[in-house]
């Protein structure tokens, strides 16, 4: 049973790297059933407890990559219980739970046990010689400022992981690197800053070098566009992405095509760039309530004020950006200067001066 189920596992990571996380998800629900056999035969106590921590694992990413956070938590939590356990057995995935699971917990104000979760699996890694999974630390650390509202910190964090990536030839690495520096630019408003790392990941992902096969990178550069005023081209790129998926679809694969949250993205930039309806943003919104991970439903919110003021409807906008202000105050973020711009921008009729003041500052 033991080998069967680590080349399971090891089909299951595999399929992840690749991009492939449905394949993956359904992988790990084999491994399930097949670690709960090796549980129970004798005297195979030790190698169940590894088998054991690898699928909590699984099903933890798993859970991450579709938006199912809380749920991804516990099982983190309970791998790197299990795999501490294990010695050197353990290593890695003691390691990747604890990237894992650093990465979400800013998200639900644990900001804390996330930063004593990256100083140890960085001290980790050190002591292994392993700056593969440094780099990703430092990667994923970004998230910690984040939620400290740190910019410049999260942004020093990330040149130094791709500048281990560039050292080491990790392509996928600085992919990532580039993509989430220039996220974060577009998110704090600054699309000037934004466009050389957009640009980078756009390339990389054309040359597939991302490792990930969902067009992201284009995706970005079109969320970009469409916050920039240029609602032509983003809605070219809008309707190249969304024939590309419905091909996908029709051919009957799940490789390549978006995550939810993601879909939620690009919905978000179709209804900006055309006459849509109170209705459809309505449904945009609750599908955001449901799929949107970090900072998404602050954007959210935010490009459906930019519309409403594109359409003159002022004071509808002021509150949109009302409703996005209330969502910065409790979602780590680094939007608030872009929403402060945003109400600033707006006719001094639309909102009463108390009021635009409370927003700006």
């Amino acid at each position: 049973f033991q080998s069967e189920v680590e080349i399971v596992l090891d089909e299951s990571t595999a399929f992840d790297w690749t991009d492939e996380y449905r394949k993956s998800r359904a992988l790990v629900t084999d491994a399930e059933t097949l670690a709960a056999a090796l549980a129970s035969t004798p005297g195979s106590e030790r190698s169940a407890r590894l088998v054991a921590a690898r699928v909590l694992l699984g099903q933890g990413r798993a859970m991450w990559r579709f938006s199912e956070r809380k749920e991804a938590l516990e099982k983190l939590t309970q791998a790197v219980e299990l795999a501490e356990q294990l010695g050197d057995d353990g290593y890695e995935t003691l390691v990747v739970s604890l990237l894992l699971l650093g990465d979400l917990l800013p998200w639900y104000g644990e900001t804390k046990r996330a930063e004593l979760a990256f100083e140890r699996v960085i001290a980790l890694c050190e002591d292994h010689g392993d700056r593969v999974h440094v780099a990703v630390a430092l990667l994923n650390r970004r998230q910690i400022w984040i939620a400290h509202r740190d910019l410049a910190r999260a942004i020093e964090d990330t040149r130094e992981c791709i500048q281990i990536a560039r050292e080491l030839g990790l392509a996928t690495t600085t992919f990532m690197g580039s993509y989430n520096l220039g996220e974060m630019y577009y998110q704090a408003g600054d699309p000037a800053a934004a466009w050389p790392h957009v640009t980078l990941a756009v390339e990389l992902e054309n040359r597939r070098f991302s490792g990930v096969g969902r067009p992201v990178a284009r995706l970005l550069q079109t969320r970009l566009l469409a916050f920039e005023g240029n609602h032509n081209l983003a809605r070219s790129w809008v309707q190249e992405i969304r024939s590309h998926q419905e091909r996908l679809a029709a051919s009957g694969t799940t490789d390549g095509l978006l995550m939810p949250s993601e879909d939620v993205l690009l919905t978000m930039v179709d209804l900006f760039t055309r006459a849509a309806t109170d209705q459809e943003w309505a449904a945009l919104r609750a599908r955001a309530e449901k799929f949107s991970v970090e900072q998404e439903p602050i954007e959210v919110a935010d490009i459906e004020a930019r519309w409403l003021v594109r359409h003159g409807r002022f004071v509808e906008a002021s509150q949109k950006f009302e409703e996005a202000h209330r969502l910065a105050q409790r979602i780590p973020n680094v939007m608030e200067a872009r929403l402060r711009k945003g109400v600033a921008d707006l006719p001094e009729s639309a909102l009463a001066a108390p009021r635009r003041a409370a927003l700006s500052g």
